[in-house]
């Protein structure tokens, strides 16, 4: 048996692939989400179903989701230190016909510089994390990288 080859960690979609792994994944978030009505109406399962179905056979990683939701009413910097992510990333960046899209050449994982000159800052409006312990990342952004904790609440889900 040939070892699988992990997927680039960054990646704007992966093959849907019928194993173990997935069975309680993608491919059951899919198949059980239209027995619920929030999950059913949701902009995510019709996002995951439109690429997993037909001739793609993809589900959408993170970045492809948000550029596919948000489209042209926002501008993206995506950075990996994996060129085959890179290449991935801006073939998808292309395929929406996004605008404002910027994914740099690795190594280079910084905005270029001529995209700042105007402001002379960066204005992130949006940015999600994927923490394994919550407190300890609010407490790494507040106490290491000097971040003003502006709200810590539960989230509200309907």
């Amino acid at each position: 048996m040939k070892p699988r080859r992990p997927a680039p960690s960054c990646s704007s979609a992966y093959p849907v692939v019928h194993d173990e792994e997935r069975q309680f994944g993608i491919l059951r978030f899919l198949e059980v989400a239209p027995r619920f009505d929030a999950l059913a109406s949701s902009q995510y399962r019709a996002i995951a179903a439109s690429y997993a179905g037909g001739d793609r056979g993809v589900y959408p990683g993170s970045a492809l989701l948000a550029m596919t939701m948000l489209g042209n009413a926002s501008s993206y910097l995506l950075c990996d230190l994996d060129q085959e992510s890179v290449t991935d990333l801006r073939r998808w960046s292309r395929e929406l016909g996004l605008r404002r899209c910027e994914v740099p050449p690795h190594p280079a994982v910084t905005p270029d510089a001529a995209a700042m000159r105007n402001t002379g800052r960066v204005h992130l409006s949006l940015v999600t994390l994927v923490v394994t312990d919550y407190d300890a990342a609010i407490s790494f952004f507040v106490t290491a990288l000097g971040f003003e904790l502006a709200e810590n609440s539960a989230a509200r889900t309907k």
